[in-house]
């Protein structure tokens, strides 16, 4: 069918539902089907939706189980039922020309994914952003967009037929999925231009509770890997759409982006400007996103047409990365040879076992810095034994351990008590093991340091056997 199909998730928005749902009942292009998707059956907001839901272009409808904002708009996108989609916040008001004006626009461009307008921010703050239209070839709008990372044209009309045809096409993660929705517009880019309408007809109303503001607040930490699963995702669409001997350029472009601050770009999360941090954040990244080898063979001689300014801590990061694959190797041969390898302290870091989620190398050996960790395996390897302790040492903590697509093993340390596990590997098929640390914290919430880390699990030694 033709018209808009207008998706609005809602959850505990009472005092300003009635508000913007007659926002756009006053739109001057009258074809369109607002449903209202209300996240929980006891949200007090319900009541006010059915009463609203008096004019027959408008539904209500009721998730009796909390789908959270991903899943919620996840599902609106699969009722959609028109020939565009248009994402309307429960708390936002546009212009009554605003969908005319998109449509228009769309019409003019049926090479067009979005259309979009500048956004006016009301309540705590007040300013207009807005960001330039994307155009070209598929990968050239991809890292258009990659660059830019910009939130309007999620505040757009989309052609509905170019909506990603997958079950999640905003990727639901364990962190809330922060900033996904900046992979699901990497989605749409490849698909078609983002054409910019350079008026102001969408407002924004900004207050201590909208997602923006939550993001905040967030410890570092979280903030650093919703920041990286970002990336990883944004990874696999440009990886898809570049040659094999552009996909090193697009790569380091994009770790350039996400780690390094130059001109306008946006950023949320900051990235401590020295090589070193820079340099860490390349390596975690590339664990984050799995990156296969055939991408860090970067060559800066090389003309691809995508040349741009890459620091050389990034690059360092990358090279960092090819070693820990060869030192990965050189750990499997040993392994073979001898049946078995022990890795202690420092050695740790060095042998390329570290995934994402860890702290600096220490001495001794090395803490997560997160409520997850990863750690490489090597491809011989047939058990493997850790040995170390955990955080916080008063009381009792879990560390939950999966390897491979069996299922996760919790491993209970009592207070006080170090640890020592054993865990059983399918060699040749284990590529790595995870950690989940539910009861991780930092030394500053428990009062004993100012250490802001949000340690979990302090590992001493590692100890490969294969059989």
């Amino acid at each position: 069918m033709s018209g808009v199909f207008i998706a609005m998730p809602v959850f505990r928005g009472v005092d300003v539902i009635e508000e913007t749902v007659r926002s756009i009942v006053a739109q001057t292009h009258r074809d369109f089907h607002l449903v209202m998707s209300v996240d929980g059956a006891d949200d007090p907001t319900l009541p006010v939706c059915r009463r609203l839901a008096a004019d027959p272009r408008i539904d209500v409808v009721v998730q009796t189980d909390r789908l959270g904002w991903p899943g919620n708009l996840n599902w609106l996108m699969q009722a959609c039922d028109r020939e565009f989609f248009c994402y309307w916040q429960q708390d936002d008001l546009a212009s009554t020309g605003y969908l005319e004006a998109l449509l228009t626009s769309l019409a003019a461009r049926p090479d067009a994914a979005v259309a979009y307008t500048d956004v006016q921010w009301f309540g705590a703050e007040f300013r207009r952003d807005s960001t330039p239209s994307i155009q070209g070839a598929p990968l050239s709008r991809v890292m258009q967009h990659i660059e830019a990372i910009r939130y309007e044209p999620l505040r757009g009309v989309m052609r509905a037929i170019w909506l990603p045809d997958i079950q999640d096409p905003i990727p639901v993660t364990r962190h809330e999925s922060h900033q996904e929705e900046f992979v699901f517009l990497t989605r749409m880019a490849r698909q078609g231009s983002f054409i910019r309408v350079a008026d102001a007809m969408y407002f924004k109303r900004l207050h201590d509770t909208n997602t923006f503001m939550r993001w905040q607040r967030l410890p570092e930490w979280k903030r650093r890997r919703g920041w990286m699963s970002m990336g990883a995702g944004m990874w696999q669409t440009a990886s898809q759409l570049a040659e094999e001997k552009l996909r090193p350029h697009v790569l380091a472009q994009l770790i350039d982006r996400l780690a390094v601050a130059r001109g306008e770009r946006g950023f949320f999360y900051d990235t401590p400007q020295t090589d070193v941090s820079i340099r860490n954040f390349a390596r975690e990244f590339l664990a984050v996103a799995s990156i296969d080898s055939t991408a860090l063979d970067y060559d800066p001689s090389e003309a691809t047409g995508l040349e741009r300014p890459v620091h050389p801590a990034v690059l360092e990061g990358i090279a960092d990365a090819r070693e820990a694959l060869r030192a990965i190797e050189d750990l499997d041969q040993l392994i073979t040879n001898h049946g078995q390898s022990t890795i202690t302290g420092e050695a740790i870091s060095a042998t390329g076992l570290l995934g994402y989620g860890w702290s600096h190398q220490e001495d001794w050996g090395v803490w997560t810095n997160a409520d997850e960790a990863t750690m490489h395996l090597p491809k011989s390897a047939s058990r493997v034994e850790i040995k170390g302790s955990t955080f916080p040492k008063d009381r009792p903590s879990r560390v939950v351990v999966k390897t491979g697509e069996g299922p996760a093993i919790t491993i209970e340390v009592r207070a006080g008590e170090n640890t020592e596990f054993l865990v059983d590997l399918e060699p040749g098929h284990t590529s790595k093991i995870s950690f989940g640390l539910p009861d991780a914290t930092s030394p500053a919430a428990e009062g004993v340091s100012d250490d802001q880390r949000h340690l979990g699990l302090g590992i001493e030694q590692v100890k490969f056997f294969s059989d």
